[in-house]
């Protein structure tokens, strides 16, 4: 995803220790409204229940 600049590394540190932060970039949030988002609307991942599918929640919590 880095490599099609959807999203962009940098890293920090804090103490000793670098941490590494991933960010979407305005393509990659344009890329998530016009191909991901209609995808959303058509098929959703709640269940009958209501509740999130567990496997797609990590693509879910990228971006937010």
């Amino acid at each position: 995803m880095e490599a099609k600049d959807l999203i962009s590394r940098s890293q920090i540190l804090v103490g000793r220790r670098p941490i590494t932060v991933y960010k979407p970039t305005p393509r990659g949030v344009e890329f998530c409204n016009h191909i991901l988002e209609p995808y959303e609307i058509m098929f959703p991942r709640r269940d009958s229940s209501g509740r999130i599918d567990k496997d797609s929640l990590a693509l879910h919590l990228f971006f937010i």
